[in-house]
């Protein structure tokens, strides 16, 4: 989208970027995310327009690539602001390709007339009519949940919360936290699953059935961060964030 020679580093800038995720199909996919502007390094000058395009998709791991190429451009935003670096997202329908519908758009977001709008994820696939929010009342009797993350804090607060309501709940934590997560499954008459996310979900996943062959519940309160930016964050990083926060949640779903 048109380059610049910078004198100081010898290299070319670009002035405008356009990356496509529309077909992105496995959670594996969002590494070429890392992989491409990590590379860039350097390379994006003042000024300059970031357009990332994916897709509208369907199946529940579709619509989970979709919600994290949405938060990977908010957090690019956020890294790139002070530099005057726009990023935005376009998705696109399950079926739609770069039709005139979107080419408009398209050049708007790499146009100097975007000049502050960033982070902004618009939708070019046709509404979609609300679905009816679920009936919320009854008593949670007879009920199996599993949390995960539940031996302190939220996740805590959760599994005492569910069982109140009559669940029989399973409180999955660390090793390390095997005492407060025993004690806990002892106050609510609840079991609790030792396990690390991010390692070896098929054995998880092998536990949990044996556990319980069946759940009405589930609650996926175990998360971590990695709290820097994208330069500053090593690709084991990434990797630990995205199996733990993503990869976990799809595999245990």
């Amino acid at each position: 989208c048109g380059t610049q020679y910078n004198e100081l580093s010898a290299t070319k800038v670009f002035q405008g970027t356009v990356f496509d995720a529309t077909h992105f199909a496995k959670l594996s996919d969002l590494k070429k995310l890392y992989t491409f502007f990590h590379a860039l390094r350097g390379q994006l000058g003042f000024n300059h327009r970031v357009v990332i395009l994916a897709s509208l998709g369907r199946s529940p791991e579709a619509r989970a690539i979709g919600s994290a190429v949405a938060s990977f451009a908010r957090s690019l935003a956020r890294e790139f602001g002070p530099k005057g670096i726009n990023v935005n997202v376009l998705q696109l329908g399950t079926n739609d390709l770069i039709d005139e519908r979107a080419l408009p758009v398209l050049s708007f977001f790499l146009s100097d007339f975007c000049a502050f709008i960033t982070g902004q994820v618009i939708p070019l696939d046709h509404q979609e009519a609300e679905l009816p929010l679920p009936h919320l009342a009854g008593s949670l009797a007879g009920k199996r949940a599993l949390v995960t993350g539940a031996a302190q804090g939220i996740g805590y607060a959760i599994c005492r919360r569910l069982a109140e309501e009559g669940a029989h709940v399973i409180c999955l934590d660390r090793t390390e936290n095997k005492d407060a997560l025993k004690e806990l499954s002892e106050a609510i008459e609840g079991e609790y699953l030792l396990a690390t996310l991010g390692q070896d979900h098929e054995s998880l996943v092998e536990k949990i059935a044996v556990q319980s062959p069946s759940l009405d519940i589930l609650v996926h309160n175990a998360g971590i961060t990695r709290d820097r930016t994208l330069f500053g964050m090593s690709e084991k990083e990434w990797d630990d964030v995205l199996n733990v926060n993503l990869e976990a949640v799809i595999d245990i779903t």
